[in-house]
């Protein structure tokens, strides 16, 4: 009887981390690639009265966004900031 039940408990622990592995695994496959990220960032900002003729670079690396160039004020610089935080998959804004 002993046995049948350290049995059980093994079967449904390890049932317990193989599916949390799972998850993570499966919401990383989910984050956009930086490629895509970087595409919808410039996109995002060419349609952006405020940023339309600004001078600004995109790159993504590790879903790490690195932003540069020039921009005409603060209201500028904020919305190419806000346009790049509220992009899914960006960790971290440089």
């Amino acid at each position: 009887m002993r046995k049948y039940k350290l049995g059980t408990l093994g079967f449904f622990l390890a049932m317990f981390f193989l599916a949390g592995g799972f998850t993570v695994s499966c919401s990383r496959l989910l984050l956009p690639s930086d490629a895509a990220i970087t595409k919808d960032i410039k996109g995002k900002m060419s349609s952006d009265p405020l940023l339309k003729n600004a001078s600004v670079g995109v790159s993504t690396h590790g879903h790490v966004v690195t932003l540069t160039g020039q921009v005409p004020d603060d209201s500028a610089h904020l919305a190419a900031y806000k346009i790049a935080t509220e992009e899914k998959g960006v960790t971290i804004i440089r």
